[in-house]
């Protein structure tokens, strides 16, 4: 009866609002939080226990709240017939769950109320918002309670505009220690990405634990349409921990597909949400990684510091190390840097959007290789020339909405190896696809150009297609080409360079269109204008170029013409010069005009050049008045000898009249006349300028070759050594040589070789043959460069056959060497060395060997018949005082008069300064004669002992005279001993008497 009118009449009496009060307590102890009913309340016991209240709000600590359109708690019958209230499910329709973070009492704040051993709750079409962390439309089912006080929920709900499913579960909120927290969401329709959580939450509200979000490709593209093209599976672990102010990322790994990154994040919450992001990452597509920070910073505003590499637009990217802040108004670089291609270093600060602006700054080694790799993200970039140099440049930077770049402030540093190594200027970009319209203006501290440099700017020129069009203006305060030595430093060569020009559109022809170009070339000054075209004609070029001093002024040209520095300096530009060049035509047949004044030297060319091929060919000439006066401006005085140039090169003027050509490195004379004085010559010559040190080669015949001195002749040489040019000139020839207008040899043929050698340089002169002193004279002679510690060295090797004895001693008197030939001809041969870094080293250190010999010759000064013709006498008819007589006749007779030699053979070795005898024998009718002794060079001193041999017809053995010459080599004196051959006599002179006796 008691359970029947409960059922019939409990509900009417509870519902009344007089019970609202006990309703209110009843739903707190089974929420364990603040109820408050404020709409209507109802309570069924059919079919099973259950209160209803609609409006409630359940209140929490530290603002906790929820507010719910409808609660509905059941209640379990059998402790309710005890007097027992036990609630069993309770569900909540529209919940507005607001839950402060962090958790008042952390995990203890979820735990449900001791006594109440379990409890299933659902939440229907809610939004649940803790701290930052909101999600709508939540339909969870929730069971508390258990031996461990666990919280476990479940259901779906959506992120924005994402549906997910959540899945979460706290253990042991009761405890005194952490819970154990797992939490598990899977987003979009098919739940294709999983974002878990395994950690613990504590009493403080600590929420410690790790993360892993795994997506595969398909999720990707659906939740991230920026990275469709490039789609792939998504993998990332971290951990996570959370306090109240702060969200700490520690040890997060991405990978995404082959891309990598690692780093760590925090997310703090006060005053206002702010996520820090410190990443590394490799391989990424740096476009599509800032378009996720784009979506990141429309959420939560964001300052990231990230150290990645990867690609930005095809463009490799080796590191890039930004400093970035950003929200949903602005996305600005604190601090950026970029390795490029060619280790080119790219750093800016300012704003990236909507328009970039800010400053900028580049570091690039190897330009060319930088500005290639960029060209698929600025294709209106032109190459760079690989031969310019390193850039190093900073300034401000604007790019506009119409791809407008602005460069303000140039700034160029200094790089000694670059060719723009400081500068400063602006320019304004405006791209059309792979073409560009400019207005620039840069001024260069110095500027160094080589003929690759030239050619690059050239060919850019003369696209059919220009890149560009608008204005430049260059100005350089010092312009510099490289030296022509590989390695060496530029000089300066030109100073305040003025280049005012324009650069055409293809629709008129294309090209540049210089109006002015001035510069200062040592004292000299330049002035020049032209047109030319894309397709390479060149319409009115004009240039003239004049100067008080040609020498500071040549130094420029032969830089750039390619010839050695020293030409330039030589004392002959010492003179005011101008020149004057006219150019018109096609690229590959320019007319050209040149007139040349050097003092009183003037030339002409009209050279035909073909740009295309780097050729020019075309007549040459030059004259000047006198042969004389030009030779002594060239710095050749000591050529030309003892009468001041009367005898050699002879009054008259000097000319040229040659055929000029130059093509592809290579240049020079093919057929040339020259009239030097008295004297002509012809021939070719050539020069190689394309590898290496200069080579020049060719043919020369003249009608007269004039020697100059031996110390002019060693001076040429040395000079020559230190050149570093290769001369090759395989045949030289001479009707006639001359020394000072006296002929010393004719029809001469002989060659010219310099080459630098593998240690050092040596210069080689083979004589082929020359008639000299009536015989043939032929060898060859090396002259060495020094090499480190050795010292220069020249090697001689020669012969002369059937030279008339008589004027070989007429050569070595003019030498201070008095020889004894008065007839026949001789052979003569020498092998020697010297070394030494002069003339005077060179005497002191000669040491060869030396040879003659002769098949008929005549020696003044003995009569060796004579003397033969005495003995025979003496010892025929002895007398008392004959031995006297015959030593007197004998002295006279090795004094004076001649001897025919049929025979000589000499051998003579050289050294210490020393010309020493090795074997001199000579034979003939009248006799022998050896010689033993040497020539001392030092003190210009002669010792010789001579054994002359007699032939004696009415004996059978011959005595030995004895001669010694000593003294001065010019004018030796003599001493003559007979005691051998007076002793002979008495000896035959007894032996003949002993024979009568005994007969």
């Amino acid at each position: 009866m008691l359970i029947g009118a409960a059922a019939l009449y409990g509900p009417r009496l509870i519902s009344g609002d007089y019970h609202r009060g006990a309703i209110e307590r009843l739903a707190s102890g089974v929420v364990g939080r603040p109820v408050y009913i404020e709409g209507p309340i109802t309570l069924s016991l059919l079919p099973d226990p259950q209160l209803v209240a609609e409006n409630v709000i359940i209140g929490g600590p530290h603002g906790a709240q929820v507010t719910t359109a409808v609660l509905k708690l059941d209640l379990a019958p059998g402790p309710l017939l005890l007097g027992r209230l036990r609630a069993t499910r309770l569900a909540l329709q529209h919940p507005y769950i607001t839950l402060p973070w962090p958790l008042p009492g952390g995990a203890e704040a979820l735990a449900p109320p001791p006594w109440l051993g379990s409890l299933h709750a659902t939440l229907h079409d809610g939004t649940f918002r803790i701290g930052p962390l909101r999600l709508d439309h939540a339909n969870l089912s929730i069971f508390t309670g258990g031996p461990q006080a666990v919280i476990s929920a479940s259901g779906t709900t959506m992120l924005g505009k994402t549906p997910a499913a959540i899945a979460l579960r706290v253990d042991d909120t009761g405890s005194d220690g952490p819970a154990p927290m797992t939490a598990e969401l899977k987003l979009g329709k098919d739940a294709l990405t999983t974002l878990s959580f395994h950690g613990a939450l504590g009493h403080d509200s600590r929420l410690e634990g790790v993360i892993d979000i795994a997506a595969d490709k398909k999720a990707v593209s659906e939740l991230l349409p920026e990275l469709q093209k490039s789609s792939a599976p998504l993998h990332v672990t971290g951990q996570l921990a959370a306090t109240g102010h702060l969200a700490a990322f520690e040890n997060v790994s991405a990978q995404f597909g082959s891309a990598q990154v690692e780093g760590q994040g925090a997310l703090a919450l006060v005053p206002a949400p702010l996520l820090r992001i410190t990443a590394k990452g490799d391989g990424l597509d740096l476009g599509i990684a800032a378009a996720l920070l784009a979506r990141i910073r429309s959420v939560v505003p964001v300052a990231a510091n990230l150290d990645v590499s990867g690609t930005v637009a095809g463009v490799p990217i080796a590191k890039a190390n930004a400093l970035v802040l950003a929200d949903d108004r602005s996305l600005r670089a604190q601090s950026l840097t970029a390795t490029l291609p060619g280790n080119a270093e790219l750093g800016f600060a300012g704003a990236l959007g909507p328009a970039a602006a800010g400053h900028f700054s580049l570091r690039a080694p190897d330009p060319a290789a930088t500005v290639a790799a960029l060209r698929p993200l600025l294709p209106f970039l032109p190459s760079w020339p690989a031969r310019a140099g390193p850039l190093d440049v900073d300034g401000r930077m604007t790019l506009g909405p119409d791809g407008t770049i602005s460069l303000d402030d140039l700034q160029g540093k200094e790089a000694a190896t670059a060719a723009i190594p400081a500068f400063t200027g602006a320019a304004r970009i405006t791209p059309a696809g792979d073409r560009a319209h400019i207005v620039a203006r840069l001024d260069l501290t110095r500027l160094t150009l080589d003929h690759l440099l030239l050619d690059h700017l050239a060919v850019a020129l003369s696209s059919a297609k220009p890149r560009y069009d608008g204005s430049v203006q260059i100005t350089a305060r010092q312009l510099a080409v490289p030296a022509a030595t590989k390695g060496a430093k530029p000089e300066i060569e030109a100073t305040d360079l003025l280049v005012d020009a324009s650069l055409h559109d293809a629709a008129i022809g294309g090209g540049v269109h210089i109006r002015l170009a001035s510069a200062h070339l040592g004292r000299g000054l330049l002035l020049g204008r032209g047109l030319r075209k894309a397709n390479g004609d060149v319409i009115g070029a004009r240039l003239f170029l004049a100067g008080p001093d040609a020498q500071n002024t040549m130094t420029a040209l032969a830089r750039i013409l390619g010839l050695p520095d020293r030409w330039a300096t030589h004392q002959a530009l010492r003179q005011p010069f101008s020149l004057a060049i006219a150019a018109d035509g096609a690229e590959k047949a320019l007319a050209t005009t040149w007139a040349l004044r050097l003092g009183s030297l003037n030339a002409a060319a009209a050279p035909v050049i073909d740009l295309t091929n780097r050729s020019v060919v075309g007549p040459i000439t030059l004259r000047a008045p006198n042969a004389v006066a030009l030779i002594r401006s060239l710095g050749g005085a000591n050529l030309l000898g003892e009468h001041a140039g009367l005898g050699w090169p002879g009054p008259g003027s000097a000319s040229l009249r040659a055929a000029g050509f130059f093509v592809g490195g290579h240049m020079g004379l093919s057929d040339f006349v020259a009239s030097l004085g008295a004297l002509t010559i012809s021939g070719r010559i050539n020069a190689d300028l394309a590898d290496g040190p200069p080579q020049i080669s060719g043919r020369i015949a003249a009608d007269t070759l004039a020697v100059p001195a031996p110390p002019a002749l060693e001076g040429a040489a040395r000079a020559a050594l230190g050149s570093g040019l290769r001369v090759n000139f395989p045949i030289l020839s001479a009707a006639r040589v001359e020394r000072f207008g006296e002929t010393v040899a004719r029809h001469a043929s002989f060659s010219l070789a310099l080459d630098q050698g593998k240690l050092a340089p040596r210069i080689a002169v083979t004589l082929n043959r020359a008639e000299v002193v009536g015989g043939r004279l032929s060898g060859r002679a090396i002259l060495t460069g020094a090499a480190g510690s050795t010292p220069a060295t020249l090697s001689l090797q020669a012969s002369l056959t059937g030279a008339r004895a008589s004027a070989v001693a007429s050569i070595a008197a003019t030498h201070g060497l008095a020889l004894p030939l008065s007839g026949g001809t001789v052979d003569l041969g020498a092998n020697l060395m010297a070394q030494g870094d002069s003339g005077r080293a060179w005497q002191r250190s000669l040491a060869g060997s030396l040879t003659a010999s002769s098949h008929g010759i005549t020696i003044s000064g003995l009569d060796l018949a004579g003397v033969g013709q005495t003995l025979g006498a003496a010892i025929q008819a002895p007398h008392p005082v004959g031995p006297i007589a015959t030593a007197h006749a004998l002295r006279g007779l090795l004094g004076k008069g001649t001897t025919t030699f049929n025979l000589l053979d000499l051998t003579a070795t050289i050294g210490q300064r020393t010309v020493r005898l090795d074997h001199a024998a000579l034979s003939g009718p009248a006799g022998e004669l050896a010689a033993a002794g040497d020539l001392n060079l030092a003190q210009d001193h002669l010792n010789l002992t001579l054994a002359a041999r007699p032939a004696v017809s009415q004996a059978k053995t011959v005595p030995s005279l004895s001669m010694t010459i000593a003294g001065p080599a010019a004018h030796p004196g003599s001493r003559i001993d007979v005691a051998a051959a007076i002793s002979w006599i008495h000896d035959m002179l007894a032996t003949t008497e002993t024979s009568s006796a005994t007969h």
